[in-house]
């Protein structure tokens, strides 16, 4: 459906606090982010404002094949999508890239802007990497 075989993405950045929601008042990160993303790597940043959506998590935890830094790549294309909050210590958008195959089995994987950011590779990957 996407035209990749592997996405590899950083650790995810979720936020603090509270959020106001569609459903209410929620804790940051919300439930739903929270136990989406079990057994993925996961940090904090000290915003209130919701990094992580559950759509970003569910994705996220049930594409990406491992977590880490960005694997080695010859980028062939990328794109970055914005959200709606300025925030003052770090740009609040995600950013990915597209690969063809890379000759390596690096253990290595993709990284990206602070806040909730992946990468996806398009890679014919005979043996699988570490992670998820």
């Amino acid at each position: 459906m996407l035209g990749v075989d592997d996405v590899y993405a950083s650790a995810i950045a979720t936020g603090t606090g509270m959020v106001r929601t569609a459903h209410g008042l929620l804790p940051n990160p919300s439930p739903a982010v929270v136990r989406l993303l079990e057994d993925v790597p996961t940090y904090g940043r000290d915003t209130t404002v919701e990094l992580t959506t559950p759509t970003g998590a569910a994705l996220l935890a049930t594409m990406a094949v491992s977590f880490g830094p960005l694997p080695p790549m010859a980028v062939r294309s990328s794109g970055f999508g914005a959200g709606s909050h300025e925030l003052d210590d770090l740009p609040n958008c995600t950013q990915s890239c597209a690969s063809p195959p890379w000759p390596t089995t690096s253990e290595a994987c993709c990284s990206a802007a602070p806040g909730a950011s992946a990468c996806a590779r398009a890679a014919a990957n005979g043996g699988r990497h570490a992670g998820r």
